[in-house]
């Protein structure tokens, strides 16, 4: 691990042909790379590779040094505002290329670019948290721009954080066949779309968690979320109805736990008028996260 350091790339060379080193972690740190004609050697052991508002002196050889990574199964990349991000405006010839990765995090607290990495190559990837709560919000379209058209058919767990998400971001989860733990976090803002229109709604879903922000739902997002045949917990942090309540109260009697953060109906007004049935509505004051 190096905390505030600069490191020179012939020493790193030697640490990276430690036989049982498996995490690698740089915080504050800089790579500096005298020499960009370099013989990089492939790494089978490194498992876990922290890159935090760090810095490289050059762009391509730090990218391939990742790649040299074969074994590489996580990966967690984040920038402040005080470092440049080196995945920005890398030529489209030099992507990343991964294929045992099955966790990324990735965050840039200053890109109003969205278009950041190129993603597809990362064909196993299981979970993969993008952007952070302490940030300023990705602009809209970011959702489609990083996860439509990509090879994403094999993730499990999405992890959205301070996400602008409007028309802009239709069908963006489209191709997410594989999925089943959806996360928008509080930050997140939703606007001018409806939760059914970022999937495919005659598609198949195996969701079994959401976790939502401030939304609408619609009679056709109930519908949809009706069709979620494995779907156990909803978790909402403001929840608006556009529908008749009893018919949300109905589809929402599908789940084994439903919790609601700022509501439009109280629990008490809820069993005064349906009785026990939906003991499992849970009201919480806290924030959801």
């Amino acid at each position: 691990q190096f905390d505030r350091s600069k490191v020179y790339f012939n020493f790193l060379s030697k640490i990276l042909s430690f036989p049982s080193l498996e995490n690698l972690k740089f915080f504050k740190s800089s790579i500096i790379f005298t020499n960009t004609k370099i013989n990089l050697n492939e790494n089978q052991k490194i498992e876990c590779f922290i890159f935090e508002n760090s810095s490289v002196s050059h762009q391509n050889i730090f990218v391939e040094l990742i790649n040299k990574m074969i074994g590489l199964k996580a990966l967690d990349i984040s920038f402040s505002k005080k470092f440049l991000n080196p995945f920005i405006s890398i030529s489209e010839e030099l992507n990343l290329h991964l294929d045992k990765l099955n966790y990324l995090k990735y965050h840039d607290s200053e890109s109003l670019n969205y278009n950041l990495l190129n993603f597809s190559s990362f064909c196993c990837l299981s979970v993969f948290e993008f952007g952070s709560e302490l940030s300023s919000n990705y602009p809209e379209g970011t959702l489609k721009e990083i996860l439509l058209n990509k090879n994403f058919k094999c993730v499990l767990m999405l992890d959205i954080n301070s996400v602008s998400v409007s028309e802009r971001d239709g069908l963006a989860l489209e191709k997410c066949k594989s999925l089943q733990y959806l996360k928008f976090s509080s930050g997140c803002k939703v606007s001018k779309i409806s939760f059914f229109e970022l999937f495919d709604s005659n598609s198949f879903y195996p969701l079994i968690e959401l976790k939502l922000p401030n939304i609408e739902f619609t009679d056709k997002d109930l519908f949809f979320i009706s069709k979620l045949k494995f779907l156990k917990k909803i978790f909402i942090k403001n929840l608006t109805i556009k529908t008749n309540v009893l018919y949300f109260l109905k589809t929402f009697l599908l789940f084994q736990e439903i919790e609601i953060y700022e509501n439009f109906v109280s629990r008490k007004n809820i069993m005064e008028m349906f009785g026990t049935k939906f003991k499992h509505i849970k009201f919480r004051h806290q924030p959801l996260h």
